[in-house]
């Protein structure tokens, strides 16, 4: 099945370049390039912010989204990433890199803020190199599931399949060996199950933002807003 066309041009339409590709040619990659597209512009839209495209390569294209969760230091394919300050806090988001976490097991984080100088440090590694949970910064987790249908159709709820309490069990459980960190939560296209939001935040005190997709204006401001402000938070609290 193709990408949906609608979300390969919301990410065209945020990124501050054109020449980009995706790693897998698949909706739930496209989707979580969408939502690293958006983190990276919140970053750029702050007062105090900076984001600017490089690739593992050296320069700024081609860039190329992970088609799969692998080492920051993977050569495999050109892979993009943003370096960014906002403030006095320096970091990297990136797409579908493998973290470690406090118990030494490695997890697929999505869309990942990794500090600067710890990124560089793997970066220079010979062999595959993995952030660990004290270089992490933030974290989201992203959920598609737009199925055989298009964005540029209209939808309803019930076309959509939901986030439901399994999937956000899964996440804590990946945030508890991560530790508590300061901007993290979920991001799906769609709707979620009964419960999902309530339980996020009080197990975990994170984000939920269901129905985030292209043409939802209001809901992506809220997103790029919450970003901003929690990354504020992190540089005012040097944590």
């Amino acid at each position: 099945m193709a990408v949906d066309q609608v979300l390969l041009d919301a990410i065209a339409e945020v990124l501050p370049f054109a020449d980009f590709s995706l790693g897998k040619q698949t909706n739930d990659r496209a989707y979580e390039a969408f939502i690293l597209a958006l983190c990276q512009q919140a970053v750029r839209e702050a007062v105090d912010g900076q984001a600017a495209a490089h690739t593992i390569g050296g320069g700024p294209a081609p860039f190329v989204f992970r088609g799969r969760y692998g080492a920051i230091n993977s050569e495999a394919r050109n892979y993009g990433y943003f370096a960014c300050t906002l403030g006095n806090l320096q970091f990297e988001i990136h797409l579908s890199l493998q973290i470690e976490g406090k118990s030494s097991v490695k997890h697929e984080v999505d869309v990942s803020f990794i500090s600067a100088e710890a990124a560089a440090t793997c970066r220079d590694q010979e062999e595959p190199s993995y952030p660990t949970h004290d270089d992490l910064i933030g974290a989201w987790e992203c959920k598609c599931f737009l199925g055989h249908h298009s964005l540029a159709e209209p939808l309803e709820d019930d076309d959509l399949n939901k986030v439901g309490m399994d999937m956000a069990r899964q996440f804590v459980g990946v945030l508890v060996d991560m530790g508590y960190y300061r901007v993290a939560g979920l991001a799906s296209l769609g709707p979620t199950g009964a419960g999902v939001g309530t339980y996020l935040a009080y197990m975990a005190q994170r984000q939920l933002f269901a129905g985030l997709m292209p043409d939802n204006v209001v809901e992506i401001e809220s997103f790029k807003n919450h970003v901003v402000q929690f990354l504020g938070g992190h540089a005012e609290n040097g944590a």
